[in-house]
């Protein structure tokens, strides 16, 4: 007999990321889609993760989204001179999401962590 704590880890993981989401939430100064989009994202992979079944979509995709992303939010900024704050707050619930809906090694955990501490902190 062994023992193994994979589903708690990937349940307290999950609640953890989700957890962090709700607190940049409540702070109202990112729209409802990108909280949706993170929830989304942690929803799926705590289903694909609780079932075994632990892939996702590819990488190099997840990468593509993540720079196409980050163009996107930080656009206002370099164009407009909007505050940077909302940029960086918007683009930390995406990469939640699409961290969560790649596939995860253990350095993904460990980003997904750190987002999650960031998110608190904001």
């Amino acid at each position: 007999m062994t023992l193994s704590f994979h589903k708690q880890f990937v349940a307290v993981g999950h609640l953890f990321a989700a957890v962090g989401v709700g607190a940049l939430a409540t702070t109202h100064e990112v729209g409802g889609g990108y909280v949706a989009m993170a929830l989304a994202g942690l929803g799926w992979s705590a289903w694909r993760e609780w079932r075994g079944d632990g892939e996702g979509i590819p990488e190099w995709v997840a990468n593509a989204c993540m720079l196409v992303m980050l163009i996107l939010s930080l656009g206002p900024v370099l164009l407009q001179g909007a505050s940077p704050v909302r940029a960086i707050a918007q683009f930390l619930l995406v990469l939640t999401g699409l961290k969560s809906a790649a596939r995860k090694r253990d350095r993904d955990w460990m980003q997904i962590f750190v987002l999650s501490f960031f998110q608190l902190l904001s």
